[in-house]
């Protein structure tokens, strides 16, 4: 798991934290949805942004011969961007450390499937 180390007057230097608080960008875009459309909409094209980086990683590995032939780099970078953002939805709801890491584990085996 990625842990951040932010320090700040508000944030604890605690590598766990921002874990721990859930996904501010998550909270965020359903905050923002019905109050300020436009910035829920930035949000949203941020979220885009996100899963085209995923994609063009992906897109990347296939260029260099290290996915197995067929994968469909467009659902698979739809599948792992889902996939994280449920485990920080779940994760913001149970505080389960384990469901997370069960969750991700899931994601990692899939994701080793298709490399070569």
């Amino acid at each position: 798991m990625v842990k951040a180390n932010l320090i700040s007057n508000d944030i604890i230097a605690d590598p766990g934290y921002l874990v721990a608080q859930g996904c501010v960008y998550i909270n965020l875009s359903v905050e923002l949805d019905d109050q300020e459309p436009k910035l829920a909409n930035l949000v949203s094209k941020g979220f885009i942004g996100l899963k085209n980086i995923i994609r063009n990683f992906l897109e990347e590995s296939k260029q260099r011969d290290k996915l197995k032939g067929g994968v469909y780099t467009n659902a698979v970078a739809e599948i792992v961007f889902a996939t994280a953002l449920g485990a920080a939805i779940t994760y913001g709801q149970d505080k389960s450390a384990s469901n997370l890491n069960r969750t991700i584990s899931a994601l990692i085996a899939y994701l080793k499937e298709m490399i070569q």
